[in-house]
Formats: C-alpha cells, sequence, structure tokens
C-alpha cells in the first residue's frame, strides 16, 4: 500500500507521530498482515456473530470488499457493523455491556 508520507525534514512532534501512525497503518493493512488475521479467526474456529456471516463466508466477500474496507479504515471511516449491539450482563448487581462482534470486525 502506498501512502505518502510528509517530508523527513518535518520535525515537530506531531509530524513524527503521523510518520508512525501512516506507517502503523501501512503495516496493519498490509495485504500479508490482512490474510494472516484471516488465518488467525479462522484457526481459532471463528463463529459466525451477530449477522450469521461464517468465517468461509466472509472470505469471499473480503476477496470482494477488501479495497473498499481498507479506504475506510485508512481514511478513519470504519467502525463495527452497524448490526452489532449491545446486551445486559449482569455481574455482582453491575449491569455489563457485551459488544456483540461480527467476524468482520474479528479480522
Amino acid at each position: 500500500m502506498n501512502i505518502p508520507f510528509p517530508s523527513r525534514g518535518h520535525r515537530s512532534v506531531s509530524g513524527r507521530k503521523t510518520i508512525l501512525l501512516l506507517r502503523s497503518l501501512s503495516k496493519i493493512l498490509d495485504k500479508d498482515n490482512l490474510n494472516r488475521a484471516y488465518k488467525r479467526v479462522k484457526a481459532n474456529k471463528g463463529a459466525p456473530g451477530i449477522d450469521g456471516m461464517t468465517i468461509e463466508e466472509a472470505l469471499s466477500w473480503l476477496k470482494e470488499h477488501s479495497h473498499e474496507l481498507v479506504e475506510r479504515i485508512r481514511k478513519g471511516k470504519y467502525g463495527p457493523s452497524p448490526v452489532g449491539g449491545e446486551i445486559p450482563k449482569m455481574e455482582g448487581g453491575l449491569t455489563v455491556y457485551t459488544l456483540l462482534h461480527t467476524v468482520k470486525t474479528s479480522i
């Protein structure tokens, strides 16, 4: 993935943080890294999430939508699937809310 980096002559702290963030994001969104993430979820026998999508279905979805997914993440527009939700669980008199995951979110 080619993400433009600010020039090396930029010396501000925020500029250095931006460079580090862009480099980290580039590594995270690298195709090989995304493939490793998919394989890890598959090896862990990731169960279908609230949306019902299996890991096998996620593979075909990723093949078709990976570019769109990467662009949304790169632009800061990615969020958990809207089909997610919260369910209350009682723990010692406190209500704890758990986000319902999807396979896509796990990857």
